[in-house]
């Protein structure tokens, strides 16, 4: 059985390229799953082991595995695996290395199970550890999303490729390196492909996720496997790998950024207004509006409304709300649009200027418009824009929503028990579609089919972005 990691690792990112990075744009389109993988935690023999490990002194590591494993430290095994594997530290045994990743891999770890299905990968008949890397994928561990998405491009189900880069294309960025990255020859892979990606952080992990990334917007781009074109979601997707280290040559272009001239007034106006010091923000933003700043002219039109530095104005300020949908910036959009859909019998013209800012990619309006939908029971587009939401990637940047008080009262009052990191309006949105999906699937809410596999795994994305209440509703799924 052979079992050599280098070359199964290496032969399937061959794939993705030859398909896909040479004849760019290429492939993919919006997600549906995420999980995330749960890495095993490793001992202190393992430790010890990691760290003569990287040093090269294979034969100390194999020792410390070695201990490690006896006291059932799964990941020791799993590395005592590898040793024997590839010969470190001790003479090369494939079929004890075997049954050392076949017991590691009896705990469902998302790591181990990659571990198990790249060594029990083979040219000839590849089932077996396809089936070992499909559990791994599916219990959220990205290198095997991206693993079997190339192995179906292979196969030629472009559907099922589509799905599982999907996965790995919506994970998040991690400072942190697991097992996977001690896998011989597995980053360098990576690296020897055609795109120039630099990471923060170099782990196998990351380079997945920008990797999928771009073929996610190359859909968008191209067209293909069914993605209809749409030039504004290839943009978020490669704005996306770029902000992730991917140096295409060009800069983002997203159409977030319409509408924001005057770009330095405007900031020096929110420095202001966050000091209250509204006299000194009104004079900055003034200036802002006459470069065309769309959320410029939303802050002016918030002062007027409420007399801060500026005399009260109803009729002033509702003249440049209006001027503010009209700029093109997504989030002016989606205040204006929110404010319609508060108005006897202008639901349907706020629907459309929330879907417009939602397509400029403002996980606000996203889930707002998800849960308009949500009450009216449509199923198919309230989880196709929660959906965009839940899958948008965690921020510390506050926007124009965060200096309203009106309107993060209201969401705070809407988010169930969130300990962010960063309690902006666009985390809460994120959070909270996360959370909804889960409830959705999980109770077959909306006329969509109950599912409690993907609302777990909508719960546990939750959780990790700080939804303290995730372990009680996946328990409850359970019952």
């Amino acid at each position: 059985m052979k079992t050599c990691f280098t070359s199964v690792s290496a032969a399937t990112i061959r794939i993705s390229r030859n398909r896909v990075f040479r004849g760019l744009p290429v492939i993919f389109a919006l997600l549906m799953s995420v999980v995330f993988c749960t890495a095993l935690t490793p001992g202190d023999e393992c430790k010890s082991g990691l760290a003569a490990f990287e040093k090269k002194d294979y034969e100390t590591a194999v020792k410390h595995f070695t201990d490690g494993a006896v006291e059932g430290d799964q990941a020791a095994r799993l590395m005592l695996g590898l040793c024997y594997n590839e010969g470190y530290g001790v003479k090369k045994d494939e079929e004890k290395s075997l049954k050392l990743f076949r017991e590691s891999a009896k705990s469902e770890d998302g790591i181990a199970l990659l571990f198990l299905g790249i060594a029990t990968m083979d040219d000839e008949d590849n089932a077996e550890g396809t089936e070992y890397l499909k559990k791994s994928a599916d219990k959220g561990c990205t290198v095997a999303q991206f693993q079997v998405a190339s192995l179906y491009l292979e196969k030629e189900d472009e559907a099922k490729a589509l799905e599982y880069f999907k996965k790995a294309a919506a994970q998040s960025m991690t400072d942190a390196k697991t097992l996977v990255d001690y896998i011989p020859g597995i980053n360098e892979a990576f690296k020897n492909q055609d795109l120039k990606i630099k990471l923060k952080s170099e782990n196998a992990t990351n380079y997945a996720i920008v990797y999928s990334q771009i073929m996610v917007g190359s859909a968008y781009k191209g067209g293909l496997f069914g993605v209809k074109k749409d030039e504004a979601k290839a943009e978020e997707w490669y704005a996306k790998a770029r902000k992730n280290g991917w140096d295409d040559g060009k800069k983002s272009t997203s159409s977030k950024n319409d509408g924001m001239g005057g770009a330095d007034e405007y900031e020096k106006g929110v420095d202001a207004f966050k000091k209250k010091d509204y006299a000194t923000a009104v004079e900055h933003f003034n200036k802002s509006v006459d470069a065309g700043n769309g959320e410029a002219m939303l802050m002016l039109s918030y002062c007027l409304s409420n007399g801060f530095g500026v005399k009260k104005d109803e009729a002033k300020s509702d003249k440049l709300t209006e001027a503010a949908s009209k700029s093109g910036n997504r989030n002016a959009l989606a205040v204006f649009g929110a404010a319609k859909c508060g108005e006897e019998g202008k639901k349907e013209e706020g629907m459309a200027l929330l879907k417009e800012s939602a397509g400029k990619g403002c996980a606000y309006a996203q889930f707002m418009l998800g849960t308009f939908y949500s009450m009216d029971d449509d199923g198919e587009h309230a989880v196709e824009y929660l959906s965009m939401a839940a899958t948008q990637l965690m921020t510390e940047e506050e926007v124009i929503f965060d200096l309203i008080p009106e309107m993060t009262d209201a969401l705070k009052k809407q988010a169930l028990n969130l300990k962010l990191t960063s309690s902006n309006i666009t985390n809460i949105s994120i959070v909270n579609s996360q959370i909804m999906l889960g409830s959705a699937y999980g109770k077959g809410l909306w006329g969509i089919e109950q599912d409690k596999e993907i609302a777990k795994e909508w719960f546990k994305i939750a959780g990790r972005n700080g939804w303290v209440d995730a372990d009680k509703a996946i328990k409850a799924l359970e019952e």
